[in-house]
């Protein structure tokens, strides 16, 4: 067992992450069902114009695929097993802690599209749009500490001493894990800049109230 101070560092860094991966996935994955059951909008359809960039059809689809994309790579095994290695609360706990509970939409017509954008899609791009500064500086803090000639030499099974006894300690392997699964989203999906145009769009409609 390693108590590399630097390595915990890491380890406190993934907890909180996969925590917050596992949540957004979860809302993803229900966010993705509500809009399969109104359809795609029709095609150079405007959504919502109320903000500085508007939120359109093309918009739609992009969102669309960012979501099926960090879905599928949040369902490979591998990265479940990560996630899943590094929880330490229970899932119900932490959607009623997710970011995006501070936001609250003021919207209340009756168009679907408008809806899934209020109550789904920019809440959700609110947190996404955070997430990936976050995850750039967790993939260089990261990187540096893996990359050290004498936490490189370490085996995959080694544990990192977190001085608790509420959690199984989590492995190198973990926290390496961790690190191959920013590095997929960070230059992937979320770096895409039609992506991230797109959730600038989302992004940019009248303020939300926070609840």
């Amino acid at each position: 067992m390693t108590s590399d101070p630097r390595l915990l560092a890491c380890v406190q860094r993934v907890r909180v992450r996969c925590e917050l991966f596992l949540g957004l996935l979860t809302q993803i994955q229900d966010d993705l069902a509500a809009m399969n059951q109104v359809g795609d909008p029709p095609e150079g359809m405007v959504i919502d114009s109320s903000g500085l960039f508007p939120f359109d059809s093309v918009d739609w689809q992009r969102i669309k695929l960012l979501f099926q994309g960090l879905l599928a790579m949040g369902q490979d095994p591998t990265a479940q097993a990560v996630l899943n290695a590094a929880k330490v609360r229970p899932l119900d706990y932490i959607l009623k802690t997710m970011p995006d509970r501070f936001y609250s939409s003021t919207y209340t017509g009756n168009d679907p599209y408008v809806t899934i954008l209020y109550t789904r899609i920019r809440p959700r791009a609110l947190v996404i749009r955070a997430l990936r500064y976050v995850l750039n500086d967790d993939k260089r803090v990261i990187g540096r500490v893996l990359s050290l000639p004498e936490i490189a030499a370490l085996s995959d099974s080694e544990l990192v001493n977190e001085n608790r006894s509420d959690v199984p300690p989590l492995t190198v392997g973990i926290v390496r894990g961790y690190y191959g699964i920013i590095s997929q989203i960070i230059g992937g999906p979320v770096d895409s800049e039609d992506i991230a145009q797109s959730i600038d769009d989302a992004c940019a409609g009248e303020e939300l109230t926070l609840g």
